[in-house]
């Protein structure tokens, strides 16, 4: 039986039973060692090792990244030729991989050999890939749509930039070949240009595709209407809080008035600009007696009344 440095086994026989000897380091036994190659031709990555005195055993071929752990990809059987020869058609350009051979001798597993590849672009290598299928705008914001046609498993990163602001990052995805990402931007403004761009993050590299310009609709189209949903909640014992909506950030009036007709307290809201609001209001004479009272909201010509009860 041939034994190799640092094995244990060598099937000794004694009185008693098997004998385990520990085979030291340095003492001029031979020990097990890998050497790789690797060429890449047409989008295959061919890897193979040499290892001395392994005919017979089975080597066992791992893989990761740098972002995952160890995945088993094939046991071969070692021939009189001592090589070792293993082709990978799953990889991408720009991957950095490392690939892993050991060997199964003597009841263990041992690792020969780790080394890391860095997969090339411009050798047929399948690439990361994703097209824009939707760009444009309504009232209800900006959409958006990518398809994957390629790469690995990823993180989807969409960026947005407009004049006033540099890329940044707004929302973060998985994404795998064939899907399609769609996205709807409800954070823009009335008549304004934006850009966005999709991001493929896999394992440390991100690739990029070209942005995908949008102009956003006039205020008249984009913005919520204006309206009045009275006192929140209604009736109410606490201090009086209106919901309102505001169509644009033009000058606006919130005015309360009680049953007989009086105004009891007056507010400016338009600097709240266009969107959905609620608000509390303090008047004059502090604290409001219980009753009734009429709040209105007067904007841009147009003015909309609600009741709001305050209890004792």
């Amino acid at each position: 039986m041939r034994t190799w440095k640092g094995s244990r086994d060598v099937g000794l026989t004694a009185g008693q039973g098997v004998v385990w000897i520990d085979i030291p380091q340095g003492r001029g036994f031979p020990s097990l060692s890998a050497e790789r190659s690797a060429a890449s031709q047409d989008g295959r990555l061919q890897l193979s090792w040499r290892i001395p005195g392994g005919e017979g055993l089975t080597a066992i071929v791992s893989r990761r990244d740098s972002c995952s752990e160890w995945a088993s990809l094939d046991t071969i059987s070692i021939g009189q030729d001592e090589i070792v020869s293993y082709e990978d058609r799953s990889v991408f350009e720009g991957q950095s991989l490392c690939y892993r051979i050991g060997v199964h001798a003597c009841g263990r597993d041992n690792v020969l050999s780790e080394s890391w590849i860095s997969i090339p672009a411009g050798r047929g290598f399948v690439g990361t890939a994703a097209t824009l299928i939707r760009a444009t705008a309504d009232s209800a914001g900006a959409h958006l749509a990518w398809q994957m046609q390629s790469g690995p498993p990823s993180r989807a990163h969409i960026y947005r930039q407009d004049t006033s602001h540099a890329w940044a990052l707004l929302q973060d995805y998985p994404m795998v070949p064939g899907e399609t990402l769609e996205f709807v931007d409800r954070t823009v403004r009335a008549s304004k240009r934006y850009e966005y761009c999709l991001g493929l993050w896999n394992c440390g590299v991100e690739t990029r595709f070209g942005a995908a310009v949008v102009q956003t609709p006039a205020i008249s189209r984009l913005s919520v209407p204006l309206a009045l949903r009275g006192g929140w909640p209604n009736p109410t014992h606490s201090k009086l809080t209106v919901a309102f909506s505001l169509a644009s950030a033009d000058l606006a009036r919130l005015d309360v008035f009680d049953a007989g007709g009086r105004m009891v307290m007056s507010r400016s809201v338009g600097s709240l600009g266009a969107g959905e609001h609620l608000l509390a209001l303090e008047g004059s004479t502090l604290p409001l007696r219980p009753g009734l009272y009429i709040v209105r909201l007067s904007q841009g010509g147009r003015k909309l009344s609600a009741r709001v009860v305050l209890l004792p």
